[in-house]
């Protein structure tokens, strides 16, 4: 489904997105006077009209009255050669710079009076470039406006011809009705009305060249669903910002060689649709069941597979796997089909390593000498061979450990043929490694005659040359299926004596192909239960296997060929992305990856990434699983079938991965490795990077919400832009209010499950906020819920891997909970409405950010609301919170009976020890709470749970303290709030 995706993706024109992109759609609204009004009325002009204001406005924040120029010129001309930058996007949520490693510069699209054409600069900062240029704005904020601006242009005609198709519908079902009853006296129709004949329609009004590109841009537009919908009944839509849903887009500043003044093209890469968004649609949609079943069904990478674990976040109890039990009852039904008396042998073959790496030092191990045929050692044609091949790995390897690694595939390769040659019960063996035989195709046929002796029987002798015209005849090189049915397997099908391997790459079949071949008559075998009907010839698996490690994992293909270079890239752009929703990789991972491969250069594994271990173990068991299964098609077997692994992948091998169904071939070769393989040590736990990039992630999407949800709460203006809202019709934006409903159901969340011991216990309340399974981690707490973790203090307080920060702490005493739940009315109320008393140990805790902050405001408004419904007069109905532009103003008002606001309550948690002032570059507290009164039309009185050693600035409308660090109630403060409250003075 991926391959198919990317396939059509690459088929979508570069030119027609990005900026240029952006300038066609904005031609198309520039005359609305010269379209007809037949068929649409005023409807089409009023909407290109209203496109017309939104897109202006919005040019204007930024550009003034500069007007959208069409050429944009690069000022700075060095390293044109080298030149790669772009910018990255994943929905609104996630831009990445994409620059080369080290560039500490920003691009920026910049005007200079004077000028027709707009500029592309870097530079470090911005206040450099205002001394040169008029209008300067960050690259990635510019491509932000041409997508929200090119977003508005699509949802006006999204509306045009949404409203022409309901009437057209209309329009078609009385004709019909009309055409049975005798009456039609017009034939308006050819055709029922559909979404792609009204898309057509519309823009057949506007007659422009690249017309199918647009049309299936509008139709891509009004299908691909970016939200998700929560809850059976008054489902809501909601946004979900993980890849799944918001695709990828890559603007690539792509320089115009050719033109002397170096063009600029923002040039756009998308994938806007993915596996996992087909199958959750599907499965949401009514009647409609999916069944995953396939060799990578359930495994944990990405790379080989769908994101399991997102569909299975997303999409709940409607996921239904396998049990443990299930699983083991299937595979025990499936082993006693085998034929009694079948062995399988495990045979590991070692990756040699040279020890002493010079030059003078890389000689033919005894070992493998010896596996060569006598006459053909005392003949020296195999010191030979090594001589010519190690002069020609000194010329043509990278370096040395190139040199090596080329060596050690040729001897893995020595060994198994020796195993094949000496082993007379193996008549059939198929060798697989990570390219296609045929780019070894003169060094196989040599060393294999070299090694069971057929040299003597070749036409040509071996002299300064590997000979390129040696043919043995047991060896079969082939990447093509039709060349095995047709011409290999009929070989071993029609000679009992017949001995063949056949060396292939891991990709050249699909997992679920068929190699198993007729039985030849007088052959020995063994046979299970078939089940053939009477007649049908019987066939038989392959005697033996031979797997290599693989090192395909996330590779881009270099053979030179545009096609080549694009579909790898459209795929790392995809995956990378995917990794990145794993918490596989940071966001400065995969931007400086996407740099790699917009260079080509793209080298990817875990010796640079610790965090893709995990995920590259699952993709390599699966890749070994797969192959293997071409031994696991039939009950007819050899009395013993030989698995011969290469050594060098023992490290991938996790018994976590061998949760699910497994042939019984490759259940012994999976767990013959894991015991036997060497202890392996990783400097860097895969899953404590994980769980620290998931951290980070959480929290730039939870700041990212709260920025939305209190986009009219007092603070200094700055460089916001909220170009996801497009919908303006309401006095109150629809993304400022589903951004404030996700953020009630998360305080509501994590005040009731700080702990959890799935993602299973989230229903769908709580999946309101789409992205709560990220707020979790499995971090290793105690028996009191305590756990350390650690911070780069230098990059804003990001978690990071133990060892590579600061370490702190986290436990229910620093958010002040035990004391808190000294109270016996704070914790009655907790106890009454479901919130935690304490943190209980295991499972996933919420990340020590959001405890830190978030569920320490919560429980310590939770509190004060306990004290406040118990010693005052103070009912639930009184208080309330508030929404809209109000939303956030102060935690809650108190009303009066009509309705007014009384009071309003702004409540803190701190540590009494903490520094309280205002942080720099915040709105002064003072100023702050002045415009708060003002718009509330009532007092602003702040208070903070636990008593503060200092006096308050304004001691009228501040509580510094309701409770001491017992949980006694502090009398004064007490008071205080029934003055403020109370109807009736006490």
């Amino acid at each position: 489904m991926r391959s198919a995706i990317i396939d059509q993706s690459i088929k979508g024109l570069k030119s027609l997105k990005g900026y240029n992109g952006y300038l066609h759609y904005k031609s198309l609204m520039e005359s609305p006077e010269s379209i007809s009004d037949r068929y649409y009325g005023r409807t089409l002009e009023d909407g290109i009209k209203k496109a017309q204001t939104i897109t202006k406005d919005n040019w204007k924040r930024s550009f003034g009255d500069v007007i959208p120029y069409k050429n944009i010129f690069l000022d700075d001309t060095e390293y044109l050669e080298s030149y790669r930058r772009g910018v990255f996007f994943s929905g609104p949520a996630l831009r990445l710079n994409v620059a080369p490693k080290g560039d500490v510069t920003n691009s920026y699209v910049c005007y200079r009076k004077g000028d027709k054409h707009l500029s592309l600069i870097h530079a470090k900062e911005n206040d450099l470039l205002f001394s040169e240029y008029a209008i300067v704005v960050p690259l990635d904020k510019f491509l932000s406006l041409i997508i929200s601006n090119t977003t508005a242009i699509r949802s006006q005609l999204r509306k045009v011809i949404a409203e022409s198709l309901e009437k057209s519908r209309e329009k078609f079902k009385q004709e019909s009705k009309d055409v049975g009853n005798n009456a039609a006296d017009t034939q308006q129709f050819l055709g029922y009305p559909t979404l792609e004949r009204e898309i057509h329609t519309l823009f057949s009004r506007f007659e422009i060249n690249s017309e199918y590109q647009f049309e299936q841009q509008m139709l891509d537009f009004m299908t691909n669903r970016k939200n998700l919908f929560v809850g059976d009944d008054n489902k809501k839509k909601l946004p979900d910002f993980s890849v799944y849903s918001q695709g990828v887009q890559l603007y690539q500043e792509e320089i115009d060689e050719l033109d002397n003044l170096h063009r600029v093209r923002l040039t756009c890469r998308e994938i806007a649709t993915t596996p996992e968004k087909i199958l959750i649609d599907l499965v949401n949609s009514k009647n409609t069941s999916v069944v995953l079943c396939s060799a990578t069904a359930s495994s944990w990478s990405v790379v080989s597979n769908c994101d399991i674990k997102y569909l299975k976040q997303t999409l709940g109890d409607k996921i239904h796997m396998l049990s443990k039990e299930d699983r083991e009852t299937f595979d025990d039904l499936v082993d006693k089909t085998y034929p009694v008396g079948h062995n399988i042998e495990i045979v590991p073959i070692e990756k040699h390593e040279y020890q002493d790496k010079r030059e003078s030092s890389i000689t033919l191990p005894d070992k493998y000498r010896q596996m060569f045929s006598t006459d053909a050692i005392e003949e020296g044609l195999v010191d030979k061979w090594f001589k010519i091949k190690n002069r020609e790995l000194k010329k043509t390897a990278k370096d040395i450990e190139d040199q090596v690694f080329q060596l050690y595939r040729l001897f893995q390769f020595i060994e198994a043929y020796h195993w094949f040659i000496s082993h007379e019960d193996i008549h059939s063996m198929i060798y697989f490694q990570n390219r296609t035989g045929d780019k070894d195709k003169e060094q196989i046929q040599l060393l294999s005659c070299l090694i069971d002796g057929s040299y003597k029987e070749q036409e040509s002798e071996f002299d300064d040359e590997i000979p390129y015209n040696w043919v043995n005849k047991h060896i079969r090189i082939s990447k093509d299926l039709e060349d095995v049915e047709t011409r290999i397997l009929p070989e071993l099908s029609r000679e009992k004596d017949a001995k063949l391997m056949l060396i292939s790459a891991y990709g050249s079949f699909k997992a679920g192909t068929n190699l198993q071949y007729e039985i030849p008559d007088g052959l020995d075998y063994i046979a299970g239960d078939n089940w053939t009907n009477e007649g049908d010839r019987q066939k038989k698996d392959w005697d033996a296997i031979y797997v290599q490690a693989p090192t395909a994992y996330l590779m881009m293909s270099e053979d030179g060929s545009e096609s080549t270079y694009e579909k790898g890239l459209y795929n790392a752009m995809l995956v990378l992305m995917m990794l990145y929703e794993r918490g596989c990789l940071s966001k400065n991972d995969v931007a400086q990856w996407l740099y790699n491969a917009i260079s080509n250069n793209f080298m990817f594994g875990e010796k640079r990434n610790n965090g893709i271990i995990k995920d590259k173990s699952a993709w390599a068991q699966t890749t070994v699983e797969q192959a293997v299964g071409r031994l696991c098609r039939t009950r007819n077997k050899p009395h013993t079938t030989y698995i011969l692994y290469d050594k060098s992948m023992e490290s991938f091998f996790d018994a976590a991965n061998m949760e699910k169904s497994l042939t019984k071939e490759f259940r012994v070769l999976a767990n013959y490795v894991i015991e036997h393989r060497s202890p392996t040590t990783i400097e860097c736990s895969s899953d404590e990077i994980i769980r620290s990039n998931d951290a980070n992630k959480a929290q730039s999407l939870l700041n990212r919400m709260r920025q939305i949800a209190l986009r009219y709460t007092p603070h200094n203006s700055g460089e916001e832009e909220y170009d996801d809202d497009i919908d303006e019709k309401d006095d109150v934006p629809y993304n400022v209010l589903i951004n404030q409903q996700m953020n009630q159901s998360y305080k509501q969340t994590i005040i009731k499950k700080p702990v959890i011991d799935s993602t299973d216990e989230l229903d769908d309340v709580d999946k309101q906020l789409t992205f709560i399974s990220k707020c979790y981690g499995q971090w290793n707490q105690d028996d009191k819920g305590c756990y350390s973790f650690s911070c780069e203090k230098e990059r804003n307080n990001r978690i990071c891997a133990t060892g590579s920060g600061k370490s702190f702490s986290i436990s229910p005493s620093t958010v002040r909970l035990d004391v808190l739940m000294k109270n016996p009315v704070i914790k009655s109320h907790f106890e009454k409405n479901g919130f935690a008393t304490t943190w209980r140990a295991g499972g996933l805790i919420l990340h020590p950010q959001i405890l830190a902050t978030d569920y320490a405001g919560e429980i310590g408004e939770e509190a004060f609301k306990a004290i406040l419904l118990h010693y005052t007069d103070c009912s639930e109905e009184n208080i309330k919170h508030l929404e809209g532009k109000d939303y956030e103003l102060a935690d809650f008002v108190i009303t009066n009976p009509d309705g007014s606001y009384k009071v309003a309550f702004d409540v803190k948690n701190m540590r009494p020890d903490a520094n309280h002032n205002d942080r720099n570059g915040d709105m002064p507290t003072a100023l702050k709470r002045k415009i708060k009164r003002e718009r509330l039309g009532c007092e602003l009185i702040t208070v903070n749970m636990l008593k503060l050693p200092a006096s308050g600035m304004d001691e009228i409308r501040e509580i510094g303290g309701v409770i001491d660090e017992n949980g006694n109630i502090i009398c004064s403060a007490i008071e205080q709030l029934q003055n403020l409250v109370n109807r009736t003075k006490r």
